[in-house]
């Protein structure tokens, strides 16, 4: 069996700009044209996202990820992605994110609210057609619970900033949100999947697999400034949330192409 790589590098991903009326919903959209050689294990790395994708004909709910996942995907499949914002789409679907944890679920088999918004999107099956149909489907979800949800965005940018420095994270979020402990806890399963520990760890090592290939620091100085207690630290919470080494990834991204952005109203870059 061959061995399964991470999904950033297998084919070509290229992003759209959020047309600014869904701005507020939607964080990116992008577009992953894998390769047409064989079919290709690969593996998703946990970065505390959920996301609306459109793989062969059908959408589906992916994550939030709490580990590192493997998946066998066809050979030259597009792949159509729709990065919604934290804490976000499970109040559109009116179900709970930590039920949806390290899951890829058809939205045909889901209920929920709106779920009606959506329920026709797994008849499409021109890639032409997804990401504006897409578009004009997402347009018309009003977010109920708007203060709730702008809460939750606060949480994970305040997790996101302190992600170096977990001491104390739970009673500074507290104190921070106007929270108790027990609401601030109920309140990340529901909106992110798990608790503001485990939000931290993935967070943090996003931010440790986004500078490794552009920084000259020794890994060793790479997890003590990103708040491991070491680098056998640092590679263990890799293996786990990555399924590989940073140094790895270091190699890997250092060899990638950079691929060009696209307007709103691209909706079919050419990936070939």
């Amino acid at each position: 069996m061959d061995k399964a790589i991470p999904a950033s590098i297998a084919g070509r991903i290229s992003f759209l700009q959020v047309p600014a009326k869904l701005k507020p919903l939607l964080s990116a959209i992008w577009v992953h044209q894998l390769s047409t050689c064989k079919e290709m294990p690969v593996i998703v790395v946990a970065d505390g996202q959920m996301e609306l994708q459109w793989l062969n004909g059908v959408f589906r709910i992916a994550g939030p990820d709490s580990i590192a996942q493997h998946e066998f995907l066809p050979a030259g499949a597009k792949i159509i992605g729709f990065r919604f914002q934290p804490g976000i789409l499970s109040s559109i679907l009116g179900i709970p994110a930590h039920q949806l944890v390290n899951k890829r679920i058809a939205i045909a088999d889901l209920g929920g609210k709106q779920f009606q918004l959506l329920r026709g999107l797994h008849n499409l099956d021109d890639s032409l057609e997804i990401i504006p149909q897409t578009i004009a489907r997402l347009k018309n979800i009003e977010l109920s619970d708007a203060t709730g949800i702008l809460q939750m965005s606060q949480a994970f940018k305040l997790v996101s900033s302190t992600c170096n420095n977990e001491t104390n994270l739970v009673p500074r979020l507290c104190g921070d949100l106007a929270m108790s402990e027990r609401t601030l806890r109920r309140r990340f399963r529901e909106h992110f999947g798990y608790g503001p520990k485990t939000l931290s760890r993935i967070l943090r090592l996003q931010k440790i697999l986004d500078s490794v290939s552009s920084s000259v620091e020794s890994m060793a100085s790479l997890a003590l400034a990103a708040g491991y207690s070491d680098q056998a630290h640092l590679i263990r919470e890799c293996k786990l949330l990555a399924g590989y080494t940073p140094q790895y990834f270091r190699k890997a991204n250092s060899e990638l192409p950079t691929w060009p952005q696209y307007s709103s109203d691209t909706f079919a870059p050419d990936t070939r």
